[in-house]
């Protein structure tokens, strides 16, 4: 795992360690056993967010993390202005294809809850019966995934969630990555759900 890790990451170990902090804590499991492994050399768009590219790991939970990122306020105001085209859609991806099979094999009448939806391509890959919901803070794909006829719940998982709203499944799909508290984005996912209610996180 963590080769493949490195290997998506693109990891660039620097001599003798990058300087830290020693008193980051890991946003997993809240251990002081961080250690550096290395900088991240970014390309794209993760150029544009601002965060060292430090990246430590957890010896107690095996989390690999960014010494610093930025804050949720920063994500939610990048992602807003995005344009639409970042991410292409991938209805074939293979997780979306696993997810599918688990979602049919369950009530054809589910409420789903995409978060961080996109365009809707999942959603839209789902059965006619199948009630659609998403979160998605970037406007204009947004507005994509309601052509599609996905129910846009707001951009943020936290206001909806606080609202008391409940679903049969909720999909997270390379969106935990990008949270700066990821132990506690994934327990806001797991009280939306309804009792039996499954959480697919990716």
């Amino acid at each position: 795992f963590e080769r493949r890790f490195a290997e998506g990451m693109k990891l660039q170990e620097t001599a003798g360690g990058p300087n830290y902090d020693t008193g980051v804590l890991c946003p997993g499991c809240g251990a002081s056993t961080v250690e550096p492994v290395g900088r991240e050399r970014v390309s794209g768009i993760a150029t544009e967010v601002p965060g060292t590219r430090t990246i430590l790991s957890c010896s107690k939970c095996g989390l690999w993390f960014r010494q610093t990122t930025p804050s949720g306020e920063a994500l939610k105001r990048y992602y807003e202005g995005l344009g639409g085209e970042q991410w292409p859609d991938e209805e074939r991806r293979v997780e979306f294809r696993l997810a599918r099979k688990l979602i049919a094999k369950s009530d054809g009448s589910c409420d789903v809850l995409d978060v961080g939806c996109w365009t809707g391509a999942f959603l839209n890959s789902l059965p006619a019966g199948v009630r659609k919901y998403g979160v998605e803070p970037n406007l204009v794909a947004a507005a994509k995934a309601r052509d599609r006829g996905v129910r846009i719940e707001g951009g943020s998982v936290t206001d909806l969630l606080e609202s008391g709203r409940k679903f049969d499944w909720i999909t997270a799909f390379d969106v935990v990555e990008h949270t700066p508290a990821p132990r506690e984005f994934l327990g806001r996912l797991v009280s939306g759900l309804r009792e039996g209610g499954h959480l697919v996180v990716t």
